[in-house]
């Protein structure tokens, strides 16, 4: 049975994803793409509380819903620094332990570690490097680029 967990209407991902890890969930990553959390394993015995939990969202054997209406954010600024996104890069990389030359090898050949170091020193990247450098720390985009969702809601 295919099983695809994300935060729900009231959470987002840091509370999701600390929610889940609390719950004993494992998860390698999120993925931007299918808006889900990747590798997920889940202790027999736990759907039930899953499903119930009101900052988790589970879907098992369904298609796919379609577009969400367009989410509002706020922020202490209305642009984003680059240069702190390297930073947070940065930071998460070697928080996790890894060296450029792990990352590199994490990111599947995609990124070299001379372009993830490019991107931590400027913040400078395409959004396929950023949402591929997110997936392997396990950190949201809004958390990169510290901004948060507008009154716990992430639909209008």
């Amino acid at each position: 049975m295919a099983i695809k967990i994300r935060p729900s209407r009231r959470g987002n991902f840091d509370v999701t994803g600390a929610r889940l890890l609390e719950l004993g969930v494992t998860f390698k990553g999120y993925d931007h793409h299918a808006s889900c959390y990747a590798g997920v394993v889940v202790p027999p015995g736990l759907e039930a509380t899953l499903s119930a939990d009101p900052l988790i969202e589970v879907e098992s054997d369904a298609t796919p819903k379609p577009a969400v209406a367009v989410r509002v954010w706020s922020s202490p600024e209305t642009g984003v620094n680059l240069t702190e996104v390297g930073l947070r890069l940065r930071k998460l990389r070697t928080d996790a332990g890894l060296d450029l030359p792990a990352a590199a090898a994490l990111a599947g050949g995609r990124l070299t570690p001379d372009r993830i170091d490019q991107i931590e020193t400027a913040g400078h990247c395409e959004l396929w490097e950023l949402i591929a450098l997110a997936d392997i720390y396990g950190a949201s985009l809004d958390r990169l680029a510290d901004r948060s969702v507008a009154k716990g809601d992430r639909r209008r």
